[in-house]
């Protein structure tokens, strides 16, 4: 997490000095692309900046709603993953809206 908010701070503070120094067409080159469209908003393309940080920097983790597992991303930007079993047997519980019973619970 540190990475992605320092990566953010970074991105802002040059947006700033770029705008500062009325050159915001260099700071889009620089961090977007010759192949970035022009006519974006600068909140946009801070917004697509942070995407890609978020993206780069972050694992995904998902849930089986069949069975429970819950799977995290072994690195950023691959589709794989270590899954880990829940304690509660897959056939006693229910998943309502995240939260998890047991049949006796019901």
């Amino acid at each position: 997490m540190d990475e992605f908010f320092i990566s953010i701070s970074r991105i802002v503070d040059s947006y700033v000095q770029h705008f500062a120094n009325d050159d915001v067409e260099s700071w889009r080159r620089e961090h977007l692309g010759d192949g970035y469209p022009t006519t974006v908003s600068p909140g946009d393309m801070i917004h697509d900046l942070l995407v890609t940080q978020f993206l780069d920097l972050t694992l995904a983790a998902v849930e089986c709603d069949e069975c429970g597992r819950l799977w995290f991303q072994e690195k950023p930007n691959t589709n794989r993953y270590h899954a880990y079993v829940p304690e509660v047997d897959a056939e006693k519980r229910t998943k309502k809206l995240g939260d998890f019973k047991s049949q006796d619970e019901r």
